[in-house]
């Protein structure tokens, strides 16, 4: 969204100086209003769960599903959720 909110800001600024005054202060006012409302929106929303949250998840579900295959190993779950293992100590 900043990427966005950034260009827009960068190109409305450069137009109002071709606009006439009173439609450059308007322009102004109406990209400000929207950078507010999409920060506000950003603080007041739901944090963003990355995939670093979702993993455990996906390990679990998975488990679940292939708790009764015998071949089922620490590897395979890793493999399976797109993840490493970490080396042991």
């Amino acid at each position: 969204m900043s990427h966005v909110l950034h260009a827009m800001k960068n190109e409305s600024f450069d137009e109002m100086r071709l606009l006439p005054r009173f439609s450059g202060r308007k322009l102004g006012a109406a990209v400000t209003t929207m950078a507010w409302d999409a920060l506000r929106e950003r603080m007041e929303g739901p944090p963003a769960i990355g995939r670093r949250d979702e993993v455990p998840t996906w390990v679990k579900a998975y488990i679940d599903a292939k708790l009764a295959d015998p071949e089922l190993s620490v590897e395979r779950i890793a493999d399976a959720c797109g993840i490493s293992v970490p080396p042991i100590k």
